[in-house]
C-alpha cells in the first residue's frame, strides 16, 4: 500500500503547520504482509497466510488453526462465528437499505416487514433521521 517495501510503518499524528506532534499519542502501524523473510515479523506474516497449519512456525498459531480446520469441533465453531458474522452483514446492510426508504418516504412499517427489522428499530432509525 505505502510501496516502499518496509516491514513496518509507523505513522504519527501531526500540526503540519507548527510541523509537531499532535501530542495525543494516537499513531497507526502498519504491516506488510508481503514481506515473509526469515524475521520474527516475516515469519508471522507467513503464518497468517498459511492454508495448511502444519507449514507454519508458530506453534500457538498451528495448534489454534489445526483445532479450526482439522477437528469437527472447530469446524462447528468456526461455522457458527461465520454464521453470525454473516447474519450481522446482512442486518447492517438492511439498517442503510433502510435509512435509504426512510429518506424517500416509505413507511416504518413496510421497511419492517420487508427487511425483516425490528419495528422498534426501524422507529429509532426514523427518529434519528428527524432529530
Amino acid at each position: 500500500m505505502l510501496k516502499k517495501n518496509l516491514s513496518l510503518y509507523h505513522i504519527q499524528r501531526i500540526i503540519l503547520e507548527a510541523d509537531e506532534s499532535f501530542g495525543d499519542d494516537s499513531h497507526i502501524i502498519y504491516v506488510n504482509n508481503k514481506i515473509k523473510d526469515n524475521t520474527p515479523l516475516g515469519r508471522l506474516m507467513h503464518d497468517f497466510s498459511c492454508k495448511e497449519p502444519d507449514d507454519m512456525y508458530y506453534d500457538v498459531l498451528t495448534k489454534r488453526a489445526a483445532y479450526f480446520k482439522k477437528t469437527q469441533e472447530g469446524r462447528e465453531e468456526m461455522s457458527d462465528v461465520m454464521k453470525k458474522f454473516a447474519e450481522r452483514l446482512v442486518h447492517d446492510n438492511n439498517i442503510e437499505i433502510a435509512k435509504n426508504l426512510l429518506a424517500d418516504g416509505v413507511s416504518i412499517e413496510i421497511i419492517a416487514n420487508r427487511f425483516k427489522l425490528p419495528i422498534e428499530e426501524v422507529r429509532k432509525l426514523a427518529e434519528k433521521r428527524s432529530a
